[in-house]
């Protein structure tokens, strides 16, 4: 068990069964908890539960839970270690041990590994490998290492002292030793030497070896007369008669075998590892060997049995290999179920086929097509699972693993389960926007993933609400088509589903555009004046308002005229006069553009006006009407005129008209938009003369 020869880092991976002996399957894990470079990496078995890892630069990496933690100590500087090895006591391995490397440098610790104290060893050769057991004699525990140049140190005091021990030939390499008890052991090295004692090392006798002169890395023994060494170039050879003689066997492998161990005396059961992965099995005492790929290629360069039976592996680049079961990567979880608890959770439940999880890995699909995610983990034993934050009436699939610190299982079975589906959320934001005299756009927040559609309402300032459209499901937009101009709609949407309606959005109103009038004509009228003629192209308004202008001036306004109407003769002209017309058409909410300007030059003047026959106060138009109406009336002769707007308990509000008026035709408009007009009925009352007459209408805003 005892060298390799590669500088890397260590990095340690295991390989996991239940069964004892050296059966290892399946690929290497990584042993969590040791990180770091750790070059030319060496085990020793510190009896069940605890390990240690020497490395070259003189640190060592213990472990007191078979790997499962591991924790960093520092032997020394500029120490490059070979071997370490644990004191043996009367009841098993303890603690305290021994390192030893080059230049003869041996450290000890007697404190459970708590220090480690440099011990003379009385030579400068590179120490190559160590091992130590327990006489129960003595009841000491004793130790030799053997190194470069026939070196073979013994301590009989737990490593305190050493004693250099001598063999027939000096200028051999040691890189092997085994002893079978306190008595009897072998040591093997270059050029094909092997040499045992059966006095605890006082005398050492040359065995005859392979002629061919392979370096033996290790040798081990599977009973007193049983045993086997191993080396260069696939060498493994046997001796059935303890050590006097050795045969060499098919190893099936030309790559250098580093080391051997057996599970312990009286095991047939045994290992042999070796350059590129090379991993060799046996259960019939070394008698015959079984080649296993454990996946990798980096060198094996040692190997030992705990207490228990369970095989630890090292080699270069820090590589560690065991069929611990306690790093077995756990059985994947069966019979995966789901159940729709609501709109937004389902139910998980499986089966745990594992003893040795730390817990399960939940797994989430959103839709066909989106990937795999992590989504939560439950607890070791833990068979159930609530999956909460859905959303309704949505598809997803599921799978399970179960994870320890060697790995993660296979997937379980995969499932899908639906959402329950709930009224969808109501849209928000709406707005409302004209386009044109006939068109308002529409756009909202869909707040809602499982609507089917949306429901489009509308309704005027007389009316109520009523469905005019429909949108599909994640529209955001509609366009209300075919309005009458000049009118105010206003809108609200809701979104559906197979369970039902939302609430509805909050309310967004426009004004579609008052189409203006079109084709304004001027001509001379047959009673003189400025005869105006235009096409009425709104619905909807309550009336025109008529603006002048003379020659280069500005336009002003010139009356306002009812709704519908198509023509207006304006009598205020004067021969010569350059004059210049447009029309407006307005309601209560909204204006037109202005028509065309149509132009007229007054050549003449017909003085006789048509005159009213009677006194006449007409119906003011529109009624009802907000914020505006016109009043007309007539007068068969000038004289001093009053227009007053009373509310329904008499009292006067305002007074439109106070001032001398020629006979004709007179129009004036009442505009309600200051506070004092509220909504009602009102009484407009015209005074001329000893004439006198009362009308009523309606505001209504």
């Amino acid at each position: 068990m005892k060298e390799y020869e590669k500088n890397n880092y260590l990095l340690f991976l295991l390989v996991f069964t239940f069964c004892l002996g050296v059966q290892i399957y399946g690929q290497p894990n990584p042993l969590k908890g040791l990180v770091g470079p750790c070059d030319n990496s060496k085990i020793s078995n510190g009896g069940w539960g605890g390990h240690n890892i020497i490395c070259e630069d003189g640190r060592v990496f213990e472990t007191p839970d078979s790997g499962a933690t591991w924790i960093e100590k520092k032997v020394a500087d500029n120490f490059i270690a070979k071997m370490m090895a644990m004191q043996k006591t009367g009841s098993g391995l303890s603690q305290n041990g021994s390192i030893v490397g080059n230049n003869g440098k041996i450290f000890s610790s007697n404190d459970n590994d708590r220090n480690w104290l440099q011990t003379s060893s009385g030579t400068t050769n590179n120490l190559n490998n160590l091992v130590y057991g327990w006489s129960p004699t003595t009841h000491q525990s004793w130790g030799f290492a053997v190194g470069d140049n026939s070196t073979v140190l013994i301590t009989k005091d737990g490593g305190k002292t050493w004693t250099k021990q001598s063999t027939p030939y000096q200028y051999d390499h040691f890189y092997g030793v085994y002893f079978l008890n306190s008595e009897v052991g072998w040591i093997v090295g270059s050029m094909g030497i092997i040499y045992k004692t059966i006095n605890s090392g006082t005398t050492w006798t040359y065995v005859e070896g392979d002629h061919s002169n392979p370096t033996y890395k290790g040798v081990a023994f599977s009973s007193s007369d049983s045993g086997n060494v191993v080396g260069s170039n696939g060498f493994i050879g046997r001796t059935t008669n303890g050590g006097s003689t050795w045969t060499q066997q098919n190893s099936g492998t030309t790559e250098t075998l580093n080391d051997i161990e057996f599970v312990g005396a009286g095991s047939d059961t045994g290992a042999v590892v070796g350059n590129k992965g090379t991993l060799l099995n046996t259960t019939d005492g070394g008698n015959s060997w079984t080649k296993q790929d454990l996946g990798t290629t980096y060198n094996l360069n040692d190997v030992t049995y705990d207490t228990r039976g369970y095989i630890w592996i090292a080699g270069d680049n820090g590589i560690l290999f065991t069929n611990n079961p306690r790093f077995l990567t756990p059985t994947a979880p069966s019979g995966l179920n789901a159940t729709p608890k609501s709109s937004s959770q389902i139910d998980l439940s499986w089966l745990d086929n594992s003893n040795n999880e730390s817990g399960f890995i939940i797994e989430r699909k959103d839709g066909p097509n989106e990937p795999w995610q992590d989504t939560d983990t439950a607890g070791a034993n833990v068979v159930i699972h609530h999956d909460t934050g859905l959303s309704p009436n949505k598809q997803y699939q599921y799978r399970v693993s179960a994870y320890n610190t060697s790995g993660e299982s296979s997937y379980s079975n995969t499932v899908d389960a639906s959402t329950l589906n709930v009224v969808p959320s109501k849209p928000t934001n709406l707005t409302a926007t004209p386009k044109s005299s006939s068109q308002i756009d529409l756009s909202w927040l869909d707040n809602s993933n499982n609507e089917t559609g949306f429901k489009i309402e509308r309704k005027t300032e007389q009316q109520e609400f009523s469905e005019v459209g429909g949108a599909d499901s994640n529209a955001t937009a509609y366009t209300d088509r075919n309005l009458d101009d000049g009118l105010n709609y206003i809108y609200r949407v809701a979104s559906l589903n197979t369970i039902g309606k939302s609430p509805y959005s909050n309310e967004s109103s426009a004004t579609t555009q008052l189409n203006a009038p079109t084709n304004l004509t001027a001509k001379k009228s047959t009673s003189g004046g400025a005869q105006l003629d235009w096409k009425d192209n709104s619905k909807s308004e309550n009336g025109f308002t008529i603006e002048k202008k003379s020659g280069t001036g500005n336009f002003s306004k010139l009356t306002n005229v009812a709704a519908n109407a198509t023509s207006y003769i304006d009598s205020q002209v004067s021969v010569g006069q350059q004059l210049s017309f447009r029309v407006q058409a307005f309601n209560s909410i909204i204006i037109s553009g202005f028509s065309n300007t149509a132009d007229i030059v007054i050549t003449s003047v017909n003085n006789e006006i048509e005159i009213p026959t009677e006194y006449s106060l007409k119906q003011n138009y529109p009624n009802p009407f907000n914020p505006e109406t016109i009043i007309s009336y007539e007068l068969p002769e000038a004289g001093y005129v009053t227009l007053k707007v009373f509310d329904i308990l008499g009292n006067e509000i305002v007074t439109l008209v106070n001032n001398f008026k020629s006979a004709g035709k007179h129009y004036s408009t009442l505009i309600t938009t200051d506070s004092k007009f509220t909504s009602g009925c009102y009484i407009y009352k015209l005074t001329a003369g000893s004439f006198s007459s009362v009308r009523k209408m309606l505001l209504i805003k």
